[in-house]
């Protein structure tokens, strides 16, 4: 119950988090990008293993990347160190109502990324923090509740969530957005 209440609080927190950054939005396609951020939920070896392949195939397009996986199983942290593109934060770093509050992900929501790249397959408000906080020209993410007010695009994959077919629609996503709609502004009256 009182889990229950912590989670309604922190969607209203959230909510107003992604109100409050300011930020400059703009589609952006692979192909003009040169920084891209991932979040994630860190749940296994198989999860991480996915996400640097990610990140070799976006290195190899040119690409920064740094991602920021949250460790939601205590006894999971010692399998997960910190590296140069790869960082992590657990529940040991949340507030009360699930907002990560330590360096790392400070750092991360503060970078200036072409993208931002959500993976997480289920609602998870530790990692919707961090997309939602971040200062990411264009944020990309599953469909969910709060994905329209988090997100510039989702991706609805339906009941098909594997972490390698989400990836292989983020991919094939962010390569169709074509090029002369990357140099147009968002506008509030589109």
């Amino acid at each position: 119950m009182i889990n229950k209440i912590k989670k309604i609080l922190g969607g209203f927190f959230l909510r107003r988090e992604i109100k409050r950054v300011k930020r400059d939005r703009e589609f952006v396609n692979l192909e003009m990008a040169k920084n891209v951020g991932i979040v994630y939920l860190a749940s296994s070896q198989k999860d991480y293993d996915r996400i640097k392949m990610l990140t070799q195939y976006l290195k190899q397009r040119d690409v920064r990347v740094l991602s920021i996986g949250f460790i939601e199983n205590s006894d999971m942290e010692r399998n997960f160190k910190t590296q140069l593109e790869y960082r992590f934060f657990a529940k040991k770093d949340l507030n009360w109502h699930f907002k990560p509050k330590c360096l790392e992900v400070r750092n991360f929501i503060s970078n200036s990324m072409d993208i931002l790249i959500d993976l997480s397959l289920t609602e998870c408000l530790p990692t919707h923090f961090v997309a939602g906080s971040s200062i990411a020209r264009f944020k990309v993410g599953l469909a969910h509740k709060i994905g329209p007010q988090l997100y510039d695009m989702t991706i609805d994959v339906g009941n098909n969530k594997t972490l390698d077919y989400v990836i292989g629609n983020v991919k094939s996503y962010l390569d169709m957005i074509n090029q002369e709609q990357q140099t147009n502004k968002f506008s509030p009256y589109a």
